[in-house]
């Protein structure tokens, strides 16, 4: 049962690294896409960096339950992971605060940003979940196909 259980959260975390990467290096836009539907208030700035450090130190930590007593790595764990979620609002603060670093990947998501509003772009993500999920495939996967689909809309809304 416990196996399992390690099993499974090392699958997750192992599952999200990847997705980190592929949101990180610009082949999978869904997430990004996801924080310009927000309404009111600031736009959510997203941090692909922020998020793989995380995901991969969960990773790593699982793996060194493979090697080292669970005791030990438990008191480690959680040494580590209170100070974090205490953390959490200074953090989102810091990354807040500056935009320009944390903005640098993926190239699409800076360049978007530069040459658009936060009305086009939220229309942007409201167009993205209205294209089919073949459409959605090739855009995810080929940067100059999606930043002319999105040239195309911004001619459409204008």
């Amino acid at each position: 049962m416990v196996s399992l259980i390690y099993l499974t959260l090392l699958l997750i975390c192992a599952f999200q690294t990847s997705r980190a990467v592929f949101v990180m290096t610009g082949m999978y836009k869904d997430p990004v896409l996801a924080t310009f539907e927000h309404y009111g208030g600031d736009e959510p700035v997203f941090s692909p960096i922020l998020n793989i450090a995380l995901w991969s130190s969960a990773l790593m930590y699982l793996l060194l339950f493979l090697y080292f007593p669970s005791g030990m790595l438990f008191v480690l764990g959680v040494l580590m992971v209170v100070p974090t979620f205490s953390m959490r609002h200074e953090i989102n603060e810091f990354v807040r605060a500056r935009q320009n670093p944390s903005r640098m990947f993926p190239h699409w998501y800076a360049d978007l940003t530069e040459r658009t509003n936060r009305q086009e772009r939220r229309r942007i993500a409201y167009m993205w979940l209205r294209l089919p999920p073949r459409t959605r495939i090739i855009y995810n996967t080929s940067t100059p196909y999606f930043m002319h689909w999105v040239d195309q809309v911004l001619l459409t809304i204008s």
